[in-house]
């Protein structure tokens, strides 16, 4: 199965906290999806060009040669989190999957919506999930944390920060590849 996941877009005009936690979602949503074997995902550079396009999903999928099309908005009030993803079948709009997330802006819950917006995908999809690749998808990151995570959770309150005061009880090793 293959697949283009979009550039996200920001519910809230110009919030520059925002357009951060919009492109951080969309990479991290991309790298979630990578660590899936049986999917083809299309490079982050590849896609850049779609960020405020018209076209339609079936117009991207056929431009990429992809299959599918994931779109998505990002929505931040106050420290509540609001995401939108909808996961279109490019030949024939249909759409196999949506969801709508809102959560409190906390390491822990984004690192629970990627998962469960990876997981979701797959299943849509019907992407047989390995071992290996439920293990990629579930592992958090050990000291590469994304600075968008990092920086989200110092601006919404933390006392202290950092890749491991962010994560708190969250920050584990991974178990491999």
């Amino acid at each position: 199965a293959s697949i283009a996941v979009l550039p996200l877009t920001s519910a809230a005009a110009g919030a520059a906290e925002t357009d951060f936690l919009v492109e951080g979602f969309h990479n991290a949503i991309q790298t979630q999806l990578t660590k899936i074997g049986a999917l083809e995902v299309i490079g982050r550079a590849t896609v850049a060009r779609y960020a405020s396009t018209e076209m339609t999903p079936g117009e991207i999928g056929h431009e990429l040669g992809v299959a599918n099309v994931l779109q998505g908005s990002v929505l931040r009030v106050a420290n509540d989190l609001q995401l939108s993803v909808q996961l279109t079948e490019a030949a024939t709009g249909r759409q196999l999957w949506a969801e709508a997330y809102e959560r409190s802006l906390t390491v822990e819950q984004l690192f629970d919506i990627l998962e469960d917006v990876a997981g979701q995908i797959a299943g849509a999809l019907e992407v047989a999930l390995t071992p290996g690749d439920l293990g990629r998808v579930a592992a958090l990151p050990t000291e590469n944390v994304p600075r968008t995570w990092t920086r989200m959770s110092c601006t919404s309150g933390a006392r202290t920060c950092g890749p491991k005061a962010s994560l708190g009880k969250h920050w584990r090793p991974t178990s491999g590849p």
